[in-house]
């Protein structure tokens, strides 16, 4: 019985111990149209196979013009009662910060089964500022379902604030930048939280079944979502 006993305090700890292991990537989202001065990102999506496996951490190396990243998860033994069999998708923002000009060999958990390579263009900066222009403050992306239509909602901090044009990036492959820029219609900009809905249709040149809409938003931000076309 005492022998009995130790074998099960020494299950119990090992199913509440957890072991780093490297998560699964599905896809690689690289948004195009950064520039030197901007925070780069690069967007993975996966699974943890069962609620054993924790929030992925993303560990990330720049060295010369190659981007180093590992995604890993915590797991916990399947001997754990707070482990339910269910698949949990999830979507990763890596921030790069700010990258000098030039290619970039992308390589996502290098010498594991879930490898992914890709690549990314910076380009040069033509202002020191965090961005090239000021874009709305985007909280919330609406998909129209009837239409190939997005909405971009949110508040920017004065109504001196109007857009003044909205861009779309494609990475021709599976990505769109969206950049909806601001101006300012008068010097004195008084603080006051003016809520917005700007309206994007989205061309329907990319293939892919799940595509990324990467939206800049203000100080440097970005929204990120993945919608299915199928």
């Amino acid at each position: 019985m005492k022998f009995l006993t130790i074998l099960l305090s020494i299950s119990t700890a090992f199913a509440g111990t957890p072991l780093k292991v490297t998560a699964e990537i599905d896809e690689v989202y690289v948004p195009a149209g950064f520039d030197s001065n901007d925070n780069s990102e690069i967007i993975l999506s996966g699974y943890l196979p069962n609620r054993c496996h924790k929030e992925p951490k993303v560990d990330v190396n720049v060295s010369n013009n190659q981007i180093f990243i590992k995604l890993t998860t915590l797991k916990y033994h399947q001997s754990n009662p707070f482990c339910p069999e269910v698949i949990v998708p999830f979507v990763k923002k890596v921030e790069l910060g700010e990258l000098k000009e030039g290619r970039y060999d992308v390589i996502i958990n290098k010498g594991s089964v879930s490898e992914h390579y890709s690549f990314m263009n910076i380009k040069e900066a033509q202002t020191s500022n965090i961005d090239n222009f000021l874009y709305a403050n985007v909280h919330s992306i609406k998909r129209s379902h009837e239409d190939n239509e997005i909405r971009l909602n949110g508040y920017n901090e004065s109504d001196c604030l109007v857009l003044d044009d909205i861009k779309l990036i494609s990475n021709y492959e599976n990505t769109y930048s969206i950049l909806p820029k601001m101006k300012k219609i008068q010097d004195f900009c008084p603080k006051k939280m003016t809520p917005f809905s700007y309206r994007v249709e989205l061309p329907e040149n990319l293939n892919s079944d799940d595509i990324l809409l990467h939206i800049r938003s203000s100080d440097g931000e970005s929204v990120n979502r993945i919608i299915h076309t199928y």
